[in-house]
């Protein structure tokens, strides 16, 4: 599954999501794909992935292809393969929680029926790490719909919260417990969307476990809640809450999760960031049609390969 780290329990999609608890985030294997070399790579901000998030974290999501995920240690973004429609790229996302087990009964959070009576199919971290990775079916506590309040129950990857069925609660406060109901999207694996208009489907590698509705955000504007960033997911960018303390997860430092750099700046393949050491990198964002980048090594190239949401965006980098 993918990974996505954030500050508040509950976002994590793109690349790996991390939800609430209090334990290090751990990665899910889902990715999500950027413009990144020769497409092949996966960060954990790549290809199609889960979110994660850890006890400082939000919910949000962003994964793979079009899905997303959250992690209480760090956004969430595709179900279907994201390396088509992307540049060479790739990123994923976490969440993290210590859950308690649901009762078996579902597979998928794309269909309905499956549980029993006053319960609703939930994702959820089923080996107390910070990465929704399973389904289960939990007892229904409230009736909270899209852009709602609610609330959960240990943490955001617990998979016990008052949202209504097809909802779940995102972008968690680990103090607090509280968040906003984001729907689940609909259709089928191969075919996502989100039936709220202006709303893209964040999916991660298993869209069956985590794929949310979720507005997208400027990844030149940064126009996120404080705290927050703009990140690339599923050809698409989220917010999410910056996994990283100030000073780090600046222009060229080593990043494992999709939120995992400052607002500003993307989770790259390494090969494509100047100076990068490790296999993802930072790197700035920039607009194609006026790139500028500092670094002179660096040139403006595009996050996406194809994508209808800001295709102007692009990062600085170079070759590889």
């Amino acid at each position: 599954m993918n990974r996505y780290r954030q500050n508040r329990c509950g976002y994590m999609l793109a690349l790996l999501l991390v939800g609430c608890g209090g334990q290090p985030a751990t990665t899910s294997e889902a990715t999500a794909t950027n413009s990144s070399g020769d497409g092949s790579g996966t960060a954990t901000a790549g290809e199609s992935s889960t979110t994660s998030q850890t006890s400082e974290a939000t919910n949000t999501g962003t994964m793979g292809e079009g899905t997303s995920s959250e992690t209480s240690d760090s956004s969430e973004t595709g179900g279907s393969d994201s390396t088509a429609g992307t540049t060479e790229g790739s990123t994923t996302i976490d969440f993290v929680s210590n859950p308690d087990m649901g009762e078996p009964g579902c597979t998928s959070i794309l269909l309905e029926g499956e549980c029993p009576e006053g319960q609703k199919c939930m994702p959820y971290a089923n080996d107390g790490g910070s990465a929704w990775n399973a389904v289960e079916c939990f007892d229904i506590m409230g009736d909270g719909m899209a852009e709602e309040p609610c609330s959960v129950v240990d943490n955001g990857v617990s998979g016990m919260d008052t949202c209504a069925p097809g909802h779940m609660c995102w972008n968690v406060d680990p103090e607090t417990l509280m968040g906003e109901c984001v729907a689940f999207c609909k259709g089928t694996t191969e075919n996502l969307y989100c039936e709220q208009e202006g709303y893209e489907c964040i999916a991660a590698s298993e869209p069956d476990v985590l794929a949310l509705c979720l507005f997208p955000c400027s990844p030149i504007l940064q126009d996120c809640q404080e705290g927050e960033g703009c990140y690339p997911a599923n050809n698409s960018y989220s917010c999410a809450p910056v996994s990283v303390a100030e000073g780090e997860g600046l222009a060229g430092d080593p990043c494992e999760f999709i939120n995992g750099c400052q607002p500003g700046l993307a989770c790259m393949q390494g090969q494509l960031v100047p100076d990068c050491m490790s296999e993802y990198c930072c790197a700035p964002f920039c607009e194609l049609d006026n790139p500028a980048c500092e670094n002179p090594e660096a040139t403006c190239r595009p996050v996406w390969e194809q994508s209808q949401v800001w295709p102007n965006a692009g990062f600085c980098g170079v070759m590889p």
